[in-house]
């Protein structure tokens, strides 16, 4: 017999269900590096009476063939459970079984998206659709209820998630429809930058006042099941080390109002690159990439304005080191800097085109953050305030970059997180040419210059070097 074939898009059930089955979401990886199936809860997990180490089969070549064994679901019983509830599990693939990463029509995912908003487009593929479906998000952060049939007492019952993601197409009404088939549950749903952003569960019920296709966010799924969608670097790590990256994932969470628990794994971006926060900074595809020679524009921007980088990263719970490394790319530490753009006619008639200070922060962008409409570019020429306005709007921005390096840069200097995929552009994100790679270049540079200073951050100024020490 041939060696058998997993990829996303194909059938997945329980051995135990009987015709019941979904769709396979992607392949995921446990922190000992072990492979799994992710799929939808209640396609595998038998509404909660799987067993670990039930027989998983797939649909290959015209055929029901065993590929895993099941491994875990999501929280389906216990509304009081960190994180809600979640239809999701998990099998671990047997050791012989070839898999692939890549979803037929659409390609391997390039990573996780960090949030959709109303309009955005989407894709998937679904075992039952079994074509390359596009989509529309319809709308974000929505509560709504399922009626699943329990397959053993053969009664239905409810589960209200929260938090849920309604995509799906618009007819020539304007009305919306779902987008998906009943065997698509489990299918992974993506943005057209091939980032993951949700696993598929349902439609709305008749009784919804919107009628569309329903995912639950691929970062609650991941966390809930205690995956990753990319391999850890070493493929066994020790308790005590997971241990200590999860103490700075809920550090970093009190001291930032987001986990970088994440970041400490290695993530790419559009396949072109990827990289990983360590106690010494950002490492690049391997490198730690630095400014040549000393860090001299670090340690003149942090003598010269330390006093207002510690009273806005406290303010504003933004790591100190993300203050400085915006500093450094956007002025270089030249607190009368400013940029005018073609279109400027005057601060008053055009302040979306003019950027004053150290932070360059448009000076609409620094009204908005600081909530005064009569704010200057004199004004903004005082370092404490455009260090004030500056990190008011990477905090801001936070949910969006989790606080990423690269993701603060590229968001700051475009407004947002814009997929591009252009030659030159390693990032994949939309950005002046080299932006982000000067940003990692200051932020590695923090780190080094704090190695040699030493700063005392025990006044509680948020800082990741701090964190890691």
């Amino acid at each position: 017999m041939s060696t058998l074939q997993l990829a996303p898009g194909m059938g997945i059930r329980n051995q135990n269900s009987g015709d019941f089955c979904g769709t396979l979401g992607c392949i995921v990886y446990l922190p000992s590096g072990a492979p799994c199936l992710l799929t939808a809860g209640h396609v595998i997990g038998r509404q909660g009476y799987a067993e670990p180490g039930e027989v998983i089969e797939a649909f290959i070549d015209d055929g029901w063939h065993a590929v895993a064994k099941f491994e875990r679901s999501g929280n389906m019983s216990d509304p009081a459970a960190p994180g809600g509830y979640c239809d999701a599990a998990i099998a671990r693939i047997d050791t012989g079984v070839e898999i692939s990463a890549f979803i037929p029509s659409i390609g391997r995912p390039a990573g996780i998206s960090n949030g959709v908003t109303a309009g955005q487009s989407l894709q998937l593929f679904g075992a039952m659709t079994s074509e390359h479906v596009a989509a529309i998000v319809q709308s974000t952060g929505n509560a709504q209820s399922v009626v699943y049939s329990d397959l053993v007492d053969q009664h239905t019952f409810s589960v209200m998630f929260d938090d849920l993601i309604l995509y799906g197409c618009c007819d020539v009404n304007g009305t919306w429809i779902p987008c998906t088939a009943e065997a698509d549950s489990g299918a992974l749903v993506l943005d057209d930058g091939n980032l993951a952003v949700g696993l598929h569960i349902a439609v709305t019920p008749p009784e919804c006042q919107v009628r569309a296709s329903m995912c639950t966010p691929i970062s609650s799924v991941l966390n809930s099941l205690g995956v990753s969608l990319n391999p850890p670097i070493a493929q066994s790590a020790p308790t005590a080390a997971l241990n200590a990256r999860d103490a700075i994932g809920a550090s970093s969470f009190n001291a930032f109002g987001v986990s970088i628990r994440s970041q400490l794994d290695l993530h790419p971006q559009g396949n072109r690159i990827q990289w990983q926060l360590c106690r010494d900074g950002l490492v690049v595809d391997g490198q730690m990439d630095r400014t040549a020679g000393q860090p001299i524009t670090v340690h003149r921007v942090w003598s010269n304005y330390e006093t207002a980088i510690r009273s806005a990263a406290i303010q504003w719970k933004v790591p100190v080191e993300l203050v400085i490394a915006t500093i450094c790319t956007e002025s270089q530490g030249n607190a009368t800097a400013c940029r005018l753009e073609l279109n400027w006619i005057s601060d008053d008639e055009t302040p979306r085109q003019v950027s004053p200070g150290l932070m360059q922060t448009l000076l609409s962008t620094a009204r908005s953050m600081l909530g005064n409409a009569a704010l200057s570019r004199s004004d903004l020429f005082n370092p404490a305030i455009s260090i004030n306005a500056g990190t008011a709007f990477i905090a801001n921005q936070r949910h969006l970059t989790l606080f990423d390096p690269p993701l603060v840069a590229c968001a700051y200097n475009e407004g947002s997180l814009v997929p591009v995929d252009e030659s030159g552009n390693r990032w994949c994100l939309r950005q002046t040419t080299g932006h982000a790679d000067r940003f990692v270049q200051w932020f590695n540079d923090c780190f080094a210059y704090f190695d040699l200073s030493a700063p005392d951050f025990s006044d509680g100024t948020p800082s990741l070097f701090a964190l890691f020490r």
